[in-house]
């Protein structure tokens, strides 16, 4: 469902369509979807400030809806640090692995490997 579908729904009340938002972002997370979640976080701040106008807000920071929407805003933000994460170490590791290869070719193993192939002991 895209995020303008969510927000028109105008049965919902501005914390369910919050959390109709962040279902949306972890969903995304998992999809590997990153410009979603950034497309869909705009959105998200204009609810939010929708929220904060309400005196439903006010009444009810410890509500059901509230706490609701903190435990999905808990698992997006425990899921982007995991892909984050995730994704630091294999970056690290293509960085290793870069300058391995770099290495290798300053040094001329990959050539002595190569005429070792065509002629050498291995041919």
């Amino acid at each position: 469902m895209k995020v303008a579908q969510m927000m028109s729904l105008s049965k919902n009340t501005p914390y369910e369509q919050l959390q109709r938002i962040l279902s949306s972002q972890i969903e995304r997370v998992r999809s590997n979807d990153f410009r979603g979640i950034e497309e869909v976080a705009v959105n998200c701040r204009n609810v939010i400030e929708q929220i904060q106008k309400t005196t439903e807000y006010k009444k009810n920071r410890d509500g059901y809806q509230a706490q609701r929407t903190r435990v999905l805003y808990r698992e997006l933000n425990l899921m982007l640090h995991a892909a984050k994460t995730k994704m630091t170490e294999q970056l690290k590791c293509m960085k290793k692995n870069k300058n391995v290869l770099k290495y290798y070719k300053q040094s001329g193993i990959f050539a002595e490997r190569a005429s070792q192939m065509k002629g050498g002991r291995y041919g």
